[in-house]
């Protein structure tokens, strides 16, 4: 068996949608496949292993090798699409994240009229978060925690 044959034979092919990976697949969910002299990426295989550019799928399917989902992108593509998609943590999400939705809240409505000072040393933070978040320069979040 070739190596073409080898791969699609590790592919469940469903018309119009994703076709799943059955293979090996990496911890982060994306399929694997030996190409003849290495492991690559099967969504990387599938488009021809590109150098120098990002394999990104349209369905968000990291198990997905049908090309109709997949295109060619550079870094700024790929992270374009990610937030076109709101796939990237931020908010109360973020593993780093020390306020809550509605700790934010709290800040830009400020209803005591705490100075800046106060309010960060309220919320634990910096003087320059809670400005940040006062004058809107902080991504916007949804109102209610997820």
């Amino acid at each position: 068996m070739n190596v073409a044959e080898r791969f699609w034979a590790k592919v469940d092919k469903t018309e119009g949608g994703c076709w799943n990976w059955t293979g090996c697949k990496v911890s982060t969910g994306y399929g694997s496949f030996w190409n003849g002299s290495k492991v690559v990426m099967a969504h990387r295989w599938v488009m021809g292993e590109p150098k120098d550019l990002f394999v990104c799928h349209s369905c968000d399917n990291r198990a997905c090798v049908n090309p109709d989902h997949l295109f060619l992108g550079t870094t700024d593509d790929n992270m374009q699409d990610m937030c076109d998609k709101k796939r990237q943590c931020y908010g109360p999400r973020h593993p780093l994240a020390k306020l809550t939705t509605a700790e934010v809240q709290y800040i830009k409505e400020n209803p005591r009229g705490l100075s800046q000072r106060k309010l960060a040393k309220l919320f634990d933070t910096s003087q320059t978060t809670v400005w940040h978040i006062i004058h809107g320069k902080v991504r916007q979040i949804e109102l209610e925690d997820k």
